[in-house]
C-alpha cells in the first residue's frame, strides 16, 4: 500500500486517513463480480514463494562464496 500510495503522495503531504478514505482501490472480481480473494490469495502466494526462491539463491550465493574464500 506504501509503494502505491507513495506515487501519490509525498513527503511533506503526509498521508491522512480522510486522504485515503476518498481513495479508490481496484480489486479482482469473480465471474459473480465479488471480490476474488482466491485469486489474491494465490497470487500473494506465488510472490511469497519468488521472493523465498530469490532468498536461497542469495543465501547460496554467499556461502559458495564464503567456501570460495576458506579453500583458497
Amino acid at each position: 500500500m506504501r509503494k502505491t500510495l507513495g506515487i501519490k503522495y509525498y513527503w511533506g503531504d503526509s498521508i491522512s486517513k480522510k486522504k485515503i478514505q476518498s481513495d479508490t482501490v481496484f480489486l479482482p472480481v469473480n465471474e459473480k463480480d465479488e471480490i476474488d480473494y482466491d485469486y489474491m490469495d494465490k497470487y500473494i502466494k506465488a510472490i511469497e514463494k519468488k521472493v523465498i526462491t530469490d532468498i536461497v539463491k542469495y543465501k547460496d550465493s554467499i556461502i559458495q562464496q564464503t567456501k570460495d574464500v576458506i579453500n583458497d
